[in-house]
């Protein structure tokens, strides 16, 4: 029904799959790659993509109430293509768990 209407498909979460314990399960982003693949529009908004981070970065300035450097924050991720990615593009240190 989207695909016929012409509706964009948000995503908020690329991720196609991830694990939950021992099982892993499918994501929004299986559906976004669904969808785009039908012809729909995506729109995908989180990591690995630079405006997340720097809404964080805007985030913990206000926190502290004062400029941080990316170079003082460590970013922690399970995913390789979104958090490990994502953090490595925009400059960031990372940790894989």
């Amino acid at each position: 029904r989207l695909r016929a209407r012409n509706l964009p498909f948000i995503c908020a979460n690329p991720d196609i799959v991830v694990e939950r314990g021992e099982r892993m399960i499918w994501c929004a982003g299986a559906l976004a790659r669904d969808y785009a693949q039908l012809g729909g529009r995506t729109l995908i908004a989180g990591k690995p993509y630079a405006p997340v981070y720097d809404v964080a970065m805007k985030e913990i300035a206000d926190l502290l109430g004062r400029p941080v450097e990316r170079s003082d924050v460590l970013a922690i991720g399970d995913g390789m293509m979104t958090d490990i990615k994502g953090a490595a593009d925009n400059g960031f240190d990372v940790l894989y768990v």
